[in-house]
């Protein structure tokens, strides 16, 4: 018996499915929003071996975290946009008729199509500036609501913290006017009172 066998490594376990073509796969799946579990049924593999696969192969690692936040910028570049709301360019063809009378008296009329930029615009969408605001700010754009209890369970004083809603209307509505709005908040007077209990 030689000594060749100690110098060899004894294979333990199955040997991996990993390939080294995966890295390019789960940077594109990623880059579609793909999760690890979605990432793992897409490699016939548990979650746990991909979760091996980021440890033992780096670059794995690395395509799939990328992708991750390239998908996340894209998505939130346009969740931006749409709550912005835009206005841009587009060609619109229209057919054109010029009519005349030529040198004789009878009338003569030539048709084209003629390509002219019009502007369109897609207002802020409501939703999309919500849930930005949200989630960039939530001490201030929570759905927050405040709810006082006595010791005998009844309800003292319901409130909503409306401070971001009023700041949001005074931009809007300036944008739509075009003008400055003079003063910080719109009359509370005409907001209904707070809930209370009697």
């Amino acid at each position: 018996m030689g000594n060749t066998a100690i110098n060899q490594p004894n294979p333990v376990g199955r040997p991996t499915k990993y390939k080294p073509e995966f890295t390019e796969q789960a940077f594109k799946l990623s880059l579609l929003g793909a999760t690890d579990k979605e990432l793992a049924d897409f490699f016939e593999v548990c979650e746990d071996t991909v979760n091996e696969w980021k440890d033992k192969y780096p670059e794995f690692s690395v395509s799939i975290q990328e992708g991750k936040i390239k998908a996340d910028y894209n998505v939130a570049h346009k969740l931006y946009d749409k709550a912005r709301g835009a206005e841009w360019f587009e060609e619109q063809a229209f057919k054109v008729k010029k009519k005349w009378y030529n040198e004789n008296g009878k009338p003569e009329e030539e048709e084209r199509v003629v390509t002219v930029p019009v502007k369109r615009a897609a207002p802020p969408d409501t939703q999309a500036i919500s849930l930005w605001l949200r989630n960039r700010q939530g001490g201030k754009w929570r759905d927050n609501q405040h709810v006082e209890v006595n010791n005998t369970g009844s309800i003292v004083h319901i409130s909503a913290d409306l401070s971001g809603l009023f700041g949001l209307i005074k931009d809007v509505t300036a944008r739509r006017s075009g003008d400055a709005i003079q003063g910080d908040v719109p009359d509370r007077s005409l907001l209904p009172a707070p809930i209370r209990p009697e």
